[in-house]
C-alpha cells in the first residue's frame, strides 16, 4: 500500500494543475480536496454495504469501476508544452 502511494500521489498532485486553466485551479484544488475526502469515508461504507449482498457483488462491482477508471483516464487531455525557464544561476 506504501509503495503505491508513493507513486499515485505525487501523479495525482500533478494532474490537477495540468487540467484546469491558472484562474480556476484554486477553485479546482478545493473542489479536489473535498471530493478526495468525502470519498475516503463513503467508498468503504458503500463497499461493506455491497459485501452484505455477497462478495462475488462486491469484486464484480470494483471491478467494473476499475474497467470504467482505465477508459475515463485515457481520454484525458492535458495542456502540453515547455515552459521557458531562466538558467539557474548561484
Amino acid at each position: 500500500m506504501g509503495t503505491g502511494r508513493a507513486f499515485h500521489q505525487p501523479a495525482v498532485n500533478a494532474l490537477v494543475p495540468n487540467l484546469v486553466p491558472k484562474n480556476l485551479f484554486p477553485n479546482a484544488v478545493a473542489w479536489h480536496s473535498s471530493l478526495n475526502k468525502v470519498t475516503q469515508v463513503s467508498g468503504p461504507t458503500l463497499g461493506g454495504f455491497i459485501y452484505l449482498a455477497g462478495p462475488e457483488y462486491a469484486y464484480a462491482i470494483a471491478a467494473f469501476a476499475l474497467a470504467i477508471a482505465a477508459l475515463t483516464t485515457t481520454a484525458i487531455k492535458t495542456r502540453t508544452g515547455h515552459i521557458s525557464r531562466q538558467p539557474t544561476t548561484f
